[in-house]
């Protein structure tokens, strides 16, 4: 298998942004990732998922840190995979309520849609592929 979600990293973003815990957890992780990856660079960078709870649900009312998480995770290493209704701040829970429906809502000027397309936008220009 060439790729796999970054599970790890997830569980390490979620605690250092929503916990506020120490952000050199994260630098830790990325150091000694070699060791169990061929190339860290193919691994896919998450905050929400359709398979655990949303991280607003996770933790309420931190909508800012969420922005800051999911806009990390699409700047750093990786490929970043940003799960349909985080751009609009859902606040899912256990299954099945993380596969909240996004019929006849979606709302393009929402901060995190806003923010994900600035981020998507630099991307591109920056392309190294």
């Amino acid at each position: 298998m060439d790729s796999v979600f970054d599970y790890p990293l997830n569980y390490i973003v979620k605690r250092v942004f929503g916990e506020q815990q120490d952000f050199t957890q994260i630098t830790n992780y990325m150091k000694q990732e070699k060791k169990y990856y061929k190339d860290p660079d193919a691994l896919g960078t998450f905050v929400d998922n359709h398979d655990n709870m949303r991280y607003l649900h996770r933790f309420p009312g931190q909508t800012k840190t969420f922005h800051i998480s999911l806009l990390y995770s699409m700047s750093i290493r990786g490929i970043p995979f940003v799960y349909y209704g985080s751009e609009q701040d859902f606040h899912g829970g256990d299954d099945n309520e993380n596969r909240e429906t996004m019929h006849n809502y979606f709302d393009e000027n929402s901060t995190a849609y806003k923010k994900s397309q600035k981020v998507n936008m630099v991307r591109s220009i920056h392309n190294t592929w």
